[in-house]
C-alpha cells in the first residue's frame, strides 16, 4: 500500500470519528438529530423550581418534548420556559402545564394535562395556562409550621388540664 492511500484512509477514519462524536454529543444533550424539529409553546411560572434546558415535557406520562430555553420576564415578574413539542403532538387550548418533581434528588419536568378532547389545538408559539404545584421546600416549610402549631395546641391543652402553676387544673 502506498503512502497516499494510507494517508487517505487515516483522514477518512478521522472524519468518521469526528462525525460519530458529534452525533453522540447531540444525542446525549437531548437533541434528536434525525427527527423533525417540532413547534414551540411558552409557559410562565413564578418559579421554575430547578427546571433546566433539556428537561422533559410529558403529557399523560409520555415524553412529548423538551425544555428549549429559559428566561426571565421581568416586566411580568415571572420566569418563562419555551418548550419544544414534537410535531405530531397536538395540545388542547385548555390544557394546563405544571412543573412536576420526578424524584427526591430534584429532577423536574414539565407535566401537561390533556385538556378537553374536543378543544382546538394550541398554535405554535402560543402561551399555555399553568398551575402551581408545591415543591419539596414548600412542603417542608409547611410541615415545620404545622409542627409549631401542634406544639402550641398541646401546650394550651396541657395548661388547661394541669393548670398554669398559679391555679389548679381541671
Amino acid at each position: 500500500m502506498n503512502n497516499a492511500q494510507q494517508t487517505a484512509r487515516v483522514g477518512l477514519f478521522f472524519i468518521l470519528g469526528l462525525a460519530l462524536t458529534w452525533v453522540t454529543f447531540q444525542t446525549l444533550n437531548g437533541r434528536n438529530i434525525f427527527k423533525s424539529r417540532g413547534y414551540n409553546l411558552v409557559v410562565g411560572f413564578e418559579s421554575l423550581k430547578e427546571l433546566k434546558i433539556g428537561d422533559q415535557v410529558r403529557m399523560a406520562g409520555v415524553e412529548v418534548g423538551a425544555v428549549e430555553t429559559i428566561r426571565l420576564d421581568l416586566p411580568r415578574h415571572r420566569a418563562v420556559a419555551v418548550l419544544l413539542i414534537e410535531p405530531d403532538v397536538k395540545i388542547a387550548q385548555d390544557a394546563t402545564a405544571s412543573i412536576v418533581m420526578a424524584g427526591l434528588i430534584g429532577t423536574n419536568y414539565v407535566g401537561i394535562e390533556l385538556g378537553s378532547p374536543g378543544a382546538a389545538p394550541l398554535a405554535p408559539g402560543a402561551e399555555m395556562r399553568t398551575t402551581v404545584t408545591p415543591d419539596i421546600n414548600t412542603i417542608m416549610t409547611e410541615l415545620g409550621n404545622l409542627g409549631g402549631k401542634l406544639e402550641d395546641a398541646f401546650n394550651s391543652f396541657n395548661t388547661a388540664i394541669n393548670g398554669s402553676g398559679k391555679e389548679g387544673g381541671v
